[in-house]
């Protein structure tokens, strides 16, 4: 898979398993060019392609989301924006 191909499929994931998720409930999220970097670089295996990458997805943003909000640490109506930094993925409201 190629550069592009990766983050093709980590958009496509991503939209899958957590943006429309929380703009049900009533956030939104976006993804910075070093999230998607992140991502596509830990969620690929030579050997298995992308499909690592739906466990990284739930593993690193869906249970810290969920975790957040459940301690109110994100409001309701917030836009989340999830970066990467040198100890993983961050998240800003």
């Amino acid at each position: 898979l190629s550069k592009g191909d990766l983050y093709r499929i980590v958009e496509v994931q991503f939209e899958r398993l957590v943006r429309r998720a929380l703009l049900r409930l009533g956030y939104d999220a976006t993804l910075t060019g070093r999230a998607k970097d992140y991502l596509a670089s830990k969620g690929h295996d030579p050997i298995f392609g992308a499909r690592p990458l739906k466990r990284l997805i739930t593993r690193e943003i869906v249970n810290a989301v969920s975790a957040r909000i459940l301690r109110g640490e994100i409001a309701q109506g917030a836009l989340l924006t999830i970066d990467a930094g040198q100890d993983g993925l961050t998240f800003e409201p």
